[in-house]
């Protein structure tokens, strides 16, 4: 459930490295009288551009920064990621790009927030569409451990353990989620 989702459409455009947005956000952080709302949007743009150029370490210090300034930064991050999944023509630059901004997100939390089964979900499913199947599996068995609505989780472990050949267990998650 992606709130917002036109402001994170705007955010993707926004990632483009080669925009005029960033050289904006640059002058923005520049300015010493810059807080609140206008800085947490330039580093967000900024930790973005970066991401979008393969600056993992660049990238990450903006969402690090970002995330001073507004805690729902991971959530951002993690939204942004699904909506490259699935709005996006998939290429492997946008599944790297997204893994990117999920990696991010779950590193920006502390590891008991209520946030966090949310943010392994999504990650989960693009590690799986990524044929990534034992990391799919991880994080998705993690959720399952913290999430009540567990249906659509059991669904995607199905697929997971088919892909690595573990009918038993597939057969487990589909009679778990109501597919048997």
């Amino acid at each position: 459930d992606v709130k917002n989702e036109s402001a994170i459409r705007e955010l993707l455009v926004l990632s483009d490295p080669d925009a005029e947005f960033g050289i904006q956000a640059e002058q923005v952080l520049s300015d010493p009288g810059t807080s609140g709302q206008s800085q947490f949007t330039a580093q967000l743009i900024l930790g973005c551009r970066a991401a979008a150029k393969h600056q993992s370490t660049l990238a990450a210090e903006h969402f690090r920064l970002a995330t001073d300034e507004f805690e729902n930064t991971p959530a951002i991050l993690s939204n942004t990621a699904w909506l490259m999944i699935t709005l996006e023509e998939e290429s492997e630059n946008r599944d790297q790009l997204a893994l990117l901004f999920c990696n991010q997100s779950i590193d920006l939390v502390n590891h008991r927030s209520p946030i966090l089964p949310f943010l392994l979900e999504t990650r989960g499913r693009l590690l799986g569409q990524m044929q990534r199947w034992p990391q799919a599996i991880a994080d998705l068995h993690e959720v399952l451990e913290h999430k009540s609505d567990q249906r659509h989780v059991h669904s995607l472990l199905a697929t997971a353990y088919d892909a690595v050949g573990d009918k038993v267990r597939a057969d487990q998650h589909r009679q778990l989620c109501g597919l048997q």
